[in-house]
């Protein structure tokens, strides 16, 4: 069974990040943003919590993240590698004529 992602939408939502405030000494403003990331990772666990459950009640049994198979990265390596390849030569092919219209 598939589920969509944006199925299950978390209720809770961030708070805006934390700026100095004026007059506010460097050792209080890393207190309040130490304080700042706990709530943030306690949000975190809550959205991820939430999400798990509505995916359960959905019907899902298990989470699967899918990357490229162990036998294709080498493939992926080199494809990727002439990509740059080939980019890197037009550029500097563009470069070379463009440098030779100055003259």
């Amino acid at each position: 069974m598939n589920i969509p992602r944006d199925a299950c939408v978390p209720a809770t939502s961030y708070q805006s990040p934390v700026e100095p405030v004026p007059g506010e000494s460097e050792a209080e403003f890393n207190e309040r943003l130490d304080v700042y990331y706990d709530e943030m990772d306690a949000i975190q666990r809550i959205r991820e919590a939430e999400e798990a459950q509505c995916l359960r009640e959905l019907g899902a049994d298990r989470f699967e993240v899918r990357y490229h198979e162990d036998s294709q990265f080498w493939r992926f390596q080199l494809t990727e590698a002439m990509l740059l390849i080939l980019l890197g030569g037009i550029a500097a092919v563009g470069a070379v004529w463009r440098v030779g219209r100055l003259n």
